[in-house]
């Protein structure tokens, strides 16, 4: 009985991930360019053009690595009515230096049971250039009797210089 119960639940979230497709299209908008351990903002747009609405759907929940950092950790879980959009801002650090491809959006629906994942990738993959964090020097020279001079820097020869070039 159990079986035959558990066996109708997967052929139904099978017929219904066959029978009603979702028509979902996803635009992500990363910065272009940030500096590395500042926070960042990629906006994704989701527009669901099916007459059904979008039940359980996650977007990009992969999109982390060790260096590419989500500030939360968790995905949410997305409704998106019938023949609506909808706006998903997620903030990002990146803590190394370098050129950083991200892959296509990905939106992955669950629903009605959650036993098998609808996926669907759309876009092309992109990019974040990551620069390292600078601070502006207004000067470079070092106050006179500093101990961080080094002794070539010293407008006076010191014991044991050669002064003469022959």
């Amino acid at each position: 009985m159990l079986f035959f119960l558990l066996t109708l639940l997967f052929l139904i979230d099978l017929l219904a991930k066959i029978v009603f497709p979702r028509s979902i299209q996803v635009t992500r908008r990363p910065p272009s360019r940030t500096v590395c351990g500042t926070t960042f903002e990629v906006r994704t747009e989701i527009v669901n053009n099916s007459f059904l609405p979008g039940f359980d759907i996650l977007v990009d929940s992969s999109m982390s690595t060790k260096e590419f950092v989500p500030e939360e950790r968790s995905v949410p879980r997305l409704q998106i009515p019938a023949k609506s959009q909808m706006l998903l801002r997620r903030r990002y650090k990146i803590l190394k230096r370098g050129i950083y491809e991200l892959p296509p959006p990905v939106v992955e629906s669950l629903f009605p049971f959650g036993l098998i994942k609808a996926r669907r990738k759309r876009g092309n993959r992109q990019e974040v250039i990551c620069h390292p964090f600078h601070t502006e020097l207004s000067s470079i020279r070092l106050p006179d009797g500093s101990s961080l001079h080094h002794h070539s820097m010293s407008s006076t020869p010191t014991v044991g210089d050669r002064t003469d070039l022959h």
